[in-house]
């Protein structure tokens, strides 16, 4: 009896430890997809250096590219992670299916715009953070075609970080991990192919062999991630992308119209900084007017989410004045 006791102990103990030893062997994959990323982007650094200040350049742009994803991409996708969890283990399709929608059609609702903004305004931003060396013609030029360049990698990453956080919901690694390799094969294909250009062309060819291998791989897995969705659901992704482009297309017109006008009238040192902030705030008006006439519902989500933090904010600040 005493001998029995012990091999059941021994075997509850064990649990935890294959528990944690599974969970481990699952966070393999995102390590390995993460070093493919790091890769890919040594690997345009490495080649853009053979221009002259195009190292310098090509991380500028790229300063933007990850700002736009850090703010569209990057909170809808960790928030969406626990609750698309919750349903797949209560085996809810449907909802993890509407959800899901609703998440993509969020986030694209914040970098589409930032991608138009970017395309458009790819000149009078280059002009108002080069400095130093790059403060020059050239400079300005080389940062203006690698920011327009990977505009469109703005979109494509954030539907692509969706979709992973969505599969690892799912407990499947694997996808994104294949989805990365897609991705690695495309772009390092393509920046090899760039070596025999020359001047500032390459700079451009670099910025367009991210995006189109984070769009090939966003194609790929998002298409894995919908195979196995449920076939209901009240959600449509299509309608929401329609008002987004038309609102970004919209907006674009006004945004380079201001940032060409305040530049123009200040001239420098001020003038293409306040430009930008001009034009910032008038696209902004401009594509949130169109939204709201619109009645797209993300507007709602925003301004429920805005409330929901600021309310937890002003009860937190609260407890703590008490305490």
């Amino acid at each position: 009896m005493r001998i029995r006791r012990q091999r059941l102990c021994a075997a509850r103990s064990s649990r935890p430890s294959f528990a944690v030893s599974l969970r481990s062997w699952r966070a393999l994959p995102s390590l390995a997809q993460a070093g493919l990323l790091a890769l890919q982007v040594l690997t345009l650094l490495t080649v853009a250096n053979r221009l002259p200040g195009g190292v310098v350049a090509f991380q500028i742009a790229l300063n933007f590219y990850y700002l736009a994803i850090a703010l569209g991409a990057t909170p809808v996708a960790l928030s969406l992670l626990p609750r698309l969890a919750r349903m797949h283990l209560d085996g809810d399709s449907t909802a993890f299916r509407d959800t899901l929608v609703r998440g993509f059609a969020l986030g694209l609702f914040v970098t589409i715009p930032a991608a138009a903004s970017y395309l458009v305004l790819a000149r009078p931003l280059a002009e108002a953070i080069s400095f130093g060396k790059m403060d020059s013609a050239a400079g300005v030029t080389m940062v203006a075609v690698t920011l327009a360049a990977l505009s469109v990698a703005v979109v494509s990453q954030t539907a692509f970080m969706i979709a992973t956080y969505a599969s690892y919901a799912q407990k499947n690694t694997r996808s994104p991990l294949m989805s990365m390799l897609l991705q690695a094969a495309v772009c390092l294909g393509l920046a090899g192919a760039a070596t025999l250009l020359r001047g500032i062309v390459v700079l451009l060819a670099l910025g367009l062999a991210l995006s189109a291998a984070t769009t090939i791989a966003a194609l790929h897995l998002t298409s894995r991630v919908w195979r196995n969705l449920s076939a209901g659901g009240t959600e449509r992704l299509a309608p929401s992308l329609g008002k987004f482009l038309f609102g970004a297309a919209i907006m674009a017109g006004p945004a380079w119209a201001t940032a060409k006008f305040v530049s123009h009238w200040l001239g420098r040192p001020f003038g293409p900084r306040l430009a930008i902030i001009a034009a910032a705030l008038v696209g902004v008006a401009v594509y949130l007017a169109v939204e709201a006439a619109w009645r797209a519902p993300e507007l709602d989500w925003l301004a429920g989410g805005l409330s929901y933090v600021r309310g937890k904010t002003e009860r937190t600040l609260i407890r703590v004045a008490h305490d």
